[in-house]
């Protein structure tokens, strides 16, 4: 008799090469998506819903966010864990930098995340790691988070601007290093004071490569961040700025 592990289980297996496919994006190959969806359609006969999530993940290594979407919709819907399939559904949009859509769907759906303390934080923390630091420093304080109360962030002069064009931003920032083969893994924001003109407020996203990486991809962001002229970075309060992944950070949850 051959004994199979539990829906759950495979489930659980599956979730760490699927966020591995997530961060990887575009330098995926064909055939290791391929075996994947293998795997998924394996795992379908026993978890539907699971199966769904894992259609979602191999979407958004894709970039087909659309279906990522969509999938993740009729997951939520078909589940009993449905916190869990949001916040997962959260975090796919974290790792890949879709930071308005992930504000979007926080609200959609906040008031069944704050039923679940845990889920309620993580939310808070990828909010934060995606641009949305009031929001985010707001909900990790609210959850008891210990990185939110050792640091509970600046005040963000918008002088005209929204949290939503930080976000943008901020997006924008973490999609450049995805494909780049590089990803923040966590956010330190600060205050800068003028004596001359208005404050700021400095983000710096903490990415896991060495110094001397770090220092040209910084080189090329800040390219990027022109050429792509966002107002609140260019004319605005915002800084960006790249740094090696250090301590004392809103990390993300995996």
């Amino acid at each position: 008799m051959t004994v199979r592990p539990a829906a759950a289980t495979v489930f659980n297996d599956m979730l760490e090469d699927a966020a591995s496919l997530v961060v990887r994006g575009s330098t995926v190959g064909a055939f290791e998506l391929k075996k994947f969806e293998h795997l998924i359609g394996q795992l379908g006969s026993a978890d539907r819903s699971g199966a769904i999530e894992m259609r979602a993940h191999v979407a958004a290594a894709r970039d087909q966010f659309d279906e990522v979407d969509a999938l993740y919709s009729r997951a939520i819907a078909a589940t009993e864990d449905y916190v869990g399939a949001i916040v997962r559904y959260i975090l796919v949009l974290s790792k890949t930098g879709q930071a308005l859509k992930l504000g979007d769907v926080a609200d959609r759906y906040m008031e069944s995340i704050k039923l679940v303390p845990s889920a309620y934080q993580a939310v808070g923390e990828a909010l934060t790691c995606a641009g949305w630091i009031v929001r985010g420093r707001q909900i990790e304080a609210a959850s008891g988070a210990p990185e939110a109360r050792e640091s509970p962030g600046v005040d963000v002069p918008m002088d005209g601007f929204e949290e939503r064009d930080i976000a943008a931003a901020v997006g924008f920032s973490h999609q450049f290093l995805r494909k780049r083969g590089a990803k923040a893994v966590g956010i330190r924001t600060s205050g800068i004071a003028h004596d001359d003109g208005p404050a700021q407020v400095l983000v710096e996203l903490q990415v896991d490569q060495p110094v001397s990486v770090v220092s040209d991809l910084e080189w090329d962001l800040l390219a990027a961040l022109g050429e792509a002229a966002f107002p609140i970075e260019q004319h605005g309060p915002l800084v960006l700025s790249l740094s090696t992944a250090g301590s004392g950070i809103s990390g993300y949850a995996d």
